[in-house]
């Protein structure tokens, strides 16, 4: 199988907001052990990810699907839909000479302006979106527990693209060379490992691995998990908004 990356290099600063200056701010529960909606993130679904680099438009895709699940919501986004959110950030024209990938930031802005629109048309929007401390691993788990998810940027060695096809976790393999950035969703957690939706699968990633290789992240705010104004945590739409209003 091919696997195509697409993330451009991290930008320091390109986030305006950071998670952890929120996180400083708020008195939030200690996330569980483990955490996360597995069951409902692992939908198959490649997003012409293993022929094109759209990596931060495959999150979107993913992230969409997953938020609007955990409300009971039924949402059909297909790889025509996330290739043109990638065209529209990048000039994307299906010439391989355009294929150039897309940064994080630029992508999460035009998620919170404009969307993605999915098969019958909608747009699905972001509120806001917040910079994640790269290995952090208490941020990363606020992230998912309270966000339902968080965008992971890696610089990602070779050997994680052979342990993907091998169906073994991403663990670090001394010397391995970087072969290129790449964006995955975090949807889970356990003592063990983090959980990432990245190539059409739910892929098992170390922490040793997420500390050493991460390089950006972002957590967005979607009001779609949202169900009767809560998540499913029971968290309060009004209150998210208003402890992020500066946002």
């Amino acid at each position: 199988m091919d696997y195509k990356l697409g993330k451009t290099p991290a930008r320091k600063n390109s986030a305006s907001f950071r998670l952890r200056d929120y996180l400083s701010l708020a008195i939030l529960p200690v996330p569980p052990v483990s955490g996360g909606h597995f069951e409902l993130a692992d939908d198959g679904q490649m997003f012409g990810n293993d022929t094109i680099g759209c990596c931060t438009c495959a999150d979107v895709g993913h992230a969409t699907l997953l938020w609007n699940r955990e409300a009971d919501k039924q949402v059909n986004i297909s790889t025509e839909n996330v290739l043109a959110l990638y065209s529209a950030v990048t000039g994307y024209n299906g010439d391989p000479s355009t294929d150039t990938g897309a940064d994080m930031s630029d992508v999460a802005k035009y998620h919170r302006r404009v969307g993605l629109s999915d098969e019958s048309g909608k747009y699905h929007k972001i509120v806001a979106y917040m910079a994640v401390t790269p290995g952090n691993t208490e941020e990363l788990k606020q992230s998912i527990y309270l966000f339902g998810a968080c965008s992971i940027g890696w610089g990602l060695p070779l050997s994680a693209q052979e342990q993907t096809e091998e169906g073994e976790p991403w663990s670090i393999v001394n010397r391995s060379p970087i072969v290129g950035g790449h964006d995955t969703l975090a949807v889970g957690y356990d003592q063990k490992y983090i959980y990432v939706v990245t190539w059409g699968q739910l892929q098992k990633v170390t922490y040793p691995f997420f500390a050493k290789f991460m390089d950006e992240g972002l957590v967005k705010l979607s009001l779609e998990m949202l169900e009767n104004g809560k998540s499913m945590e029971g968290f309060n739409a009004t209150q998210l908004q208003k402890d992020l209003g500066a946002l």
